[in-house]
């Protein structure tokens, strides 16, 4: 989602003044990308890094859990063809 969007769910959750919440939305940001580089040599902006991104300002939580779900269950349904097929 965008910042925006963000900010907005942020204030609602918490009560937040939204420049309260863009300053800790931006820190945390911040801080979660800066672990990626230090312990992993990654940039969280890389989208080869992610095996799904949706994007939570144009759907719903609960599309996104949904297809979130979905991805698990194929995920699942094609390891377990490919662990029958070692075992034969």
């Amino acid at each position: 989602a965008s910042l925006a969007e963000r900010v907005t769910r942020e204030c609602a959750a918490s009560g937040l003044t939204p420049a309260v919440a863009v300053a800790q939305l931006q820190r945390a940001d911040h801080e979660r990308s800066a672990y990626l580089r230090r312990y992993h040599k990654a940039d969280c902006r890389d989208p080869l890094l992610y095996d799904l991104q949706l994007n939570t300002g144009r759907l719903s939580v609960e599309e996104a859990a949904e297809l979130v779900v979905r991805a698990v269950e194929r995920r699942r349904a094609s390891f377990r063809r490919t662990g029958d097929r070692e075992r034969s």
